[in-house]
């Protein structure tokens, strides 16, 4: 059940949270029922963290954000920034030395899941 305030009103981070989840899973191009199979989560569980009407566990935390690809932070608003908008902070800040070995770790990489 979702915790209310004294006027019976949801609080607001739940609703932040469901906004964000909700938010998140639309950039993703997923459906609530497909967000719902990659979290193990049902879809009514979903739609209920969605609207900020349930409190849920650490657990459906860390599948809804693995899912997302996102981190835990981010959907609790601990984060300004999504894990892309990090790491794209992160490489241009490097130095143009930094940002060429960065690039022969990506072509490694990209070679190695080939």
């Amino acid at each position: 059940m979702a915790k209310r305030n004294a006027d019976g009103s949801i609080e607001k981070n739940q609703i932040e949270i469901g906004s964000r989840v909700q938010m998140l899973r639309k950039k993703a191009g997923f459906s609530r029922e497909q967000l719902s199979e990659r979290s193990n989560l049902s879809v009514q569980s979903i739609c209920k963290i969605e609207s900020g009407n349930r409190n849920f566990r650490i657990q459906s935390l860390i599948a809804i954000s693995g899912a997302l690809g996102v981190s835990a932070d981010y959907i609790l608003g601990l984060s300004k920034y999504s894990d892309d908008d990090n790491m794209m902070c992160m490489l241009s800040s490097l130095s143009p030395k930094g940002k060429e070995f960065m690039l022969k770790i990506m072509e490694i990489y990209i070679q190695m899941e080939a």
